[in-house]
Formats: structure tokens, C-alpha cells, sequence
């Protein structure tokens, strides 16, 4: 097949047969890792604007290997978990509002093999919450995880398989479907018809498992599989899909039409060697239509291999599919700008929602050792982030690393800011109090997001820095002071485009109160227990200023009469309360108790006394 190469300063478009659009640009990409090297199999966008990934280390006692990013790839932290004596990897991730859950296999002492685990990292340091195992029988994994609206983790993948550390297609083992409350613990656990579930999907009344399964019909050779349960999962359909050839899926993604979307690669549908296969399915599973792409650089096909491993439906109806292409064999061809046959590049496709080619993009654009994408993830701002294996990196980490590449989104870059332009006040600043300011940006728009970004230019206040929020309130302020606030916004794509400011507007603290004396807010007497049927007389009194704020460390003195005839005193706490209890303890007591005298800096005014005696009968 004869390819047109085209490159530019930061991207590879590759045109063949009908003119594509251009692929987007590679914004940035870093690598990290472990000095044995990483295999990375999953990863996205995570709330904070940053990224995450989870892989198992290449080392012969293999780890979960987990790594986080900040939203411009750089390293925040990256952990490893497990056993450095067994076998232990890190499959799927997905976040909680508190953590992150991860999936994988990991060692478990009683079984002592590797087993389906699940561990919860937290956000800021990646230290493990909680980790636990699920034995069952033999070798197991995790190899797709869903988080419900609950809290709780709905898992698929596989036990009893004869082989440890990672596999591509654990064709040896069972299948299973298994829920667990928010805190890992077992709520079902059911078997599926297939010998490995790889990811899982929550649909109406149930849920939706991908995998690929073997087929014994004189032809022996895998294909694609769906299989739906019901909301305690119980398998309720399956389907299979596919050539008379080799089918092998990993990924799946839902769609608007309430349908599917599966990507992988196959050997069939006449291809030379391995091509990307994206496959779109009805809401009731019966096949659309499916697509095959491959050889993007314009090598000899039947020596390249196209594999895909992460599919996503787009904010625009369409598809992406990640992918790796390279060769594995001897032939070696060179040519392209991003380097020879055997340079593997990562290779992102994106189609229409007919599932037509609207532009095929390899990264990065220029040899810098092998890349292969292993995952995708939509951003934020309408791009791409790519999960990699790349040893692009070599010599500051190990051969193989965990690699984070953000592509641009589709389209020319975004040069316009979000509306309103200058920015302009849902409401101006205004006192909360004599320490805080409130005010409320219009909310702007713009396709790819927008952030706010409030200005105090002069009172000595406080800027919010860039956030989501339209509400700011400004805090730890001085009582009776005015302070002078703009707002701007800027959108979220790769260019930040801002606003100009909004007009200037001003608010003033509450000027607050200089308390002069104190009082006697409330007492209130009661008993406590001394022992046996004894109690002990207690009163409780409650000084405050006339601002009406608790005074603390104030010496209260008061006298207890009737069954007691003392004198106590006892200071203020934080909340502007004394509590005095008697010496004496008695069965049954009544009495009467007084405050006589308040001592603090603040001068004590008794004829402001709310309370002065209190009686327990």
C-alpha cells in the first residue's frame, strides 16, 4: 500500500487514499518508572487537572506500580505495592473521591499465590488505605474495575489460571464478576462463561463485560465477546464477534445511542498482519459495523503489527483508538520521519461515529526509541492522553517506563477566550463579617472548561489562584476595611486563553465590636454521680462579653448552699464555661447555687448577668 509522508514542526500526519484532516500536535510527554522497568496497562485524567497510570514493574518479582502527575506530566509520586519477593501487578485504576482503587494480582499469604486484589491509595502521597486479596483457587487477577455511585466497585477478570505475573488472555482460567462495598469487602461474587473477564461497564439493570474467548468450530481461533448480567450479576447475554481469524479486544467504551463500542486487533477481515479492530454494537448487543486500520507509516504490512489496547467515544460522536505499531521480525524498513519499522510509535486513530477514518496520528513524531501506547483517556480540554511503554527515556529510568503523552485536541489550537469577554460579576463583593469578603464571577464558557481567577489589588487581601469555582470568599481579613477585588477566566485548552479583567469593585468588613466587660450568660445546675447512690452538686456557668463572644479564662467563684455549704472556683474554657462541682457528695441533694464574683481582665458588670443562681431539687 503506497503512503504520502507528511511531517510538521510538532506533528505526523499521515494521508493515504482520501485527504485526512491532520492529526494533533503531541503537547508533552514524560516518562517515569523503576530502575527494573515498567509495563503500563491503564491510567486517565484524574479531577485535580493532573494524571495517573498503573503498571507492574518488569523485574523477576514484579510489583503494582502506580504513578501520579500533575496536569503538565510531571512527577508528583509513584509507588509500588506488594511482596519484592512474589509476583504482583497493577492491571486498572479508577478514582474516588477519596483515593484511588486499583486492580491487579497481587501475593496473598494464605493462598500463597497470586490472587485478585484491590488496594486504595490516597490522593496527595499514594500510601495505601486498605489492601486486600480475594482467593480463588490457583492464580488470579483483577482486570477491570467500575466504581457505582455508591462507593462500591464492581470487578472482572479471572481465577484457577495456571499462569502467573501479567498475560494478555488468561485462556486457561474462569471468568468472574464480583462486587464489593466502598471498603473492599465481598458483597457478590458470580462466574462467567468466558475465561476471562477484561473490563466491566454499569448499564441499565445491570452490567456489561468485554473479553475475547476461543471458538472450536473446525477453525479454532478467538473472538470478541459481550456479556451482560443483571445488577447481582447474573449473566443474562452473551455474544460473540468477529472473523473466522483471530479477534483479540481489551477495552470497550459506552455509547450515546446506548450501545458499545469495542476496540482491540485482529488477523482477519483480510489484513496482512495485525490491524487495530473497532467494532460498534446495538443496545442489544447485535453487531453495527465494524472498521480495520493499520500500517500508518507505510511499512510492509504483513510485517507490521497495529495492536490496540484503549478505546474512547469522543465528545463529538466519534472514536479514538490507542494502539502501538512496530515490527517484531527481522525485516527492518526505513523511511519515515519517526523512525524505522522496528522503532515502535504510539498510533492513535480517531473516526467519525460511523467509525470512518477522520485522521491517524503516530507519536512521537520524530526516533526516540521505542514507543507503544497501551491505553487512552480523553482530557479535559478536548485532547488525549496517551498511556505508553516507551524506553525513550533510558538512563534516567529503566529501559522501560511508565510514559504520560498529552495530545492536543482535535482541530486548529484554540485561540479565543471564554465568554463574557472582559469578565463581568454574577454578584460584587460583599462583607460576610469582620474577617471575610464573598463574591460570585458570571459564569463563562468555552468548550474545553473554564477557571476563575479573583484579584484583591488593594486592602491587603487575598487572590483565589486558579479555580473551577465561580464562588470566592476571602478570608482572615482586618474588621473594618475595605478591600478592592476583579475577577478574570480563562479556558482550559492547551493555550489558557484569558479574559480581560472585570471592572474593579469594592466591599467593606464589618467593623466588628471592642468588648469592655463581661457577664453571666446562663447557669445551670445538675448532679453528678460519686459513687454508689452519691452525687456530687455541679453548676455550670457561662461568661460572655458584651459583644456577645465566650470569655475564656475567667475566674468564676460561686457559692453552693442547702445540702452543700461551699464555696468553689473554677476558669473558663474556650467555649466561656466554668464548671464547678463540690467537694461534698450526698444521696439525693438539694441546693441552690450562686455566682459571686467574675474575674478577668474585662471587668465584671453583674447587672448585665442574664443568670445569677440556679436550683437542683
Amino acid at each position: 500500500m503506497n503512503r504520502i509522508f507528511s511531517l510538521s514542526i510538532l506533528f505526523v500526519s499521515l494521508l493515504a487514499g482520501p485527504v485526512f484532516a491532520a492529526a494533533p500536535s503531541m503537547e508533552w510527554f514524560e516518562g517515569y518508572g523503576v530502575e527494573d522497568g515498567s509495563h503500563v496497562h491503564e491510567g486517565m485524567q484524574t479531577s485535580d487537572g493532573g494524571y495517573i497510570a498503573i503498571a507492574h514493574t518488569l523485574a523477576r518479582s514484579s510489583m503494582m506500580e502506580v504513578s501520579k502527575t500533575d496536569s503538565s506530566g510531571n512527577e508528583e509520586w509513584t509507588v509500588t505495592i506488594g511482596n519484592s519477593r512474589k509476583v504482583d501487578i497493577g492491571i486498572c485504576v479508577a478514582e474516588v473521591s477519596d483515593g484511588f482503587i486499583c486492580g491487579g494480582g497481587l501475593y496473598d499469604a494464605g493462598s500463597r499465590g497470586q490472587e485478585r486484589g484491590l488496594v486504595k491509595l490516597n490522593k496527595s502521597t499514594g500510601a495505601v488505605i486498605w489492601q486486600k486479596t480475594y482467593p480463588g483457587g490457583s492464580k488470579g487477577c483483577i482486570r477491570g474495575i467500575e466504581i457505582l455511585s455508591d462507593g462500591s466497585i464492581v470487578a472482572t477478570g479471572y481465577i484457577n489460571s495456571g499462569q502467573s505475573g501479567y498475560v494478555f488472555f488468561a485462556d486457561d482460567s474462569e471468568g468472574f464478576i464480583m462486587k464489593t462495598d466502598s471498603s473492599g469487602n465481598i458483597i457478590w461474587d458470580k462466574a462467567l462463561s468466558v475465561a476471562q473477564g477484561t473490563k466491566v461497564r454499569e448499564i441499565s439493570g445491570g452490567f456489561a463485560v468485554v473479553s475475547c474467548a476461543w471458538y472450536y468450530d473446525g477453525d479454532d481461533h478467538t473472538d470478541a465477546v459481550l456479556i451482560k448480567t443483571d445488577s447481582s450479576g447474573n449473566e443474562t447475554y452473551s455474544n460473540r464477534y468477529g472473523s473466522s481469524e483471530e479477534e483479540h479486544v481489551y477495552d470497550f467504551d459506552l455509547t450515546s445511542d446506548g450501545g458499545y463500542i469495542i476496540g482491540g486487533h485482529t488477523l482477519g477481515y483480510g489484513v496482512a498482519n495485525w490491524d487495530l479492530y473497532l467494532l460498534k454494537l446495538d443496545s442489544s448487543g447485535n453487531e453495527q459495523w465494524y472498521k480495520t486500520f493499520g500500517q500508518p507509516r507505510g511499512y510492509d504490512a504483513q510485517y507490521i503489527h497495529d495492536e490496540a489496547y484503549g478505546v474512547r467515544q469522543t465528545p463529538d460522536g466519534g472514536y479514538a483508538l490507542a494502539a502501538g505499531t512496530g515490527d517484531e521480525y527481522e525485516y527492518s524498513e526505513c523511511g519515515h520521519p519517526s523512525g524505522c519499522s522496528d522503532e515502535w510509535k504510539a498510533y492513535l486513530v480517531k473516526t467519525d461515529s460511523s467509525g470512518n477514518l477522520e485522521w491517524e496520528g503516530v507519536y512521537p513524531p520524530t526516533s526516540v526509541g521505542n514507543t507503544a501506547a497501551e491505553y487512552l483517556g480523553l482530557t479535559s480540554d478536548g485532547g488525549y492522553i496517551l498511556l505508553c511503554d516507551t524506553d525513550a527515556f533510558m538512563g534516567s529510568i529503566g529501559a522501560e517506563a511508565i510514559g504520560f503523552m498529552k495530545i492536543a485536541a482535535d482541530g486548529p489550537p484554540d485561540t479565543e477566550p471564554p465568554t463574557p469577554d472582559p469578565m463581568t460579576w454574577a454578584t460584587v463583593p460583599y462583607s460576610t463579617g469582620t474577617t471575610s469578603i464573598a463574591m460570585v464571577a458570571t459564569t463563562a464558557t468555552d468548550p474545553s472548561g473554564v477557571s476563575y481567577y479573583f484579584s484583591c489589588i488593594s486592602g491587603g487581601g487575598h487572590d483565589s489562584g486558579w479555580q473551577p469555582d465561580t464562588f470566592y470568599e476571602d478570608s482572615n481579613l482586618e474588621p473594618d476595611t475595605t478591600y478592592t477585588y476583579t475577577v478574570k477566566a480563562r479556558d482550559n485548552s492547551a493555550n489558557q486563553n484569558q479574559t480581560a479583567e472585570s471592572t474593579a469593585e469594592s466591599a467593606t468588613t464589618d467593623a466588628g465590636c471592642s468588648a469592655t466587660d463581661c457577664h453571666v450568660e446562663a447557669v445551670v445546675c445538675s448532679e453528678q454521680s460519686c459513687g454508689g447512690p452519691n452525687d456530687n452538686g455541679v453548676a455550670t456557668v457561662t461568661i460572655y462579653d458584651d459583644c456577645g463572644d465566650p470569655v475564656v479564662g475567667a475566674d468564676v467563684t460561686g457559692t453552693f448552699t442547702g445540702s452543700f455549704n461551699e464555696q468553689i472556683t473554677e476558669t473558663t474554657d474556650m467555649n466561656g464555661q466554668a464548671v464547678l462541682v463540690t467537694v461534698g457528695c450526698l444521696k439525693k441533694p438539694a441546693f441552690e447555687f450562686c455566682v459571686d464574683d467574675v474575674d478577668h481582665t474585662l471587668p465584671y458588670d453583674p447587672t448585665d448577668n442574664l443568670a445569677d443562681c440556679c436550683i437542683d431539687e
